[in-house]
């Protein structure tokens, strides 16, 4: 799913980008990983809205919550 999202990113497909990173916000919300939840979800709008250079700038920062939170599971 990560690679989607960067696959998508790169190709500047909104639509796709929105179906990957919805489906990445319901897998996080499976955790109780407030953190994790906001970035993803505010990630998510951006994408649902076409906001490609908006998503490009908080990627990194949804990658850091989302190594956070593999971080807490192991």
């Amino acid at each position: 799913m990560l690679a989607e999202i960067e696959a998508t990113l790169g190709g500047g497909d909104a639509e796709a980008l929105h179906r990957a990173s919805h489906a990445l916000k319901g897998q996080v919300g499976n955790y109780s990983a407030p953190s994790v939840l906001a970035a993803a979800t505010v990630f998510d709008n951006m994408a649902r809205s076409g906001d490609l250079d908006g998503a490009r700038k908080l990627h990194s920062k949804l990658l850091a919550e989302i190594a956070s939170l593999g971080d807490a599971l192991t």
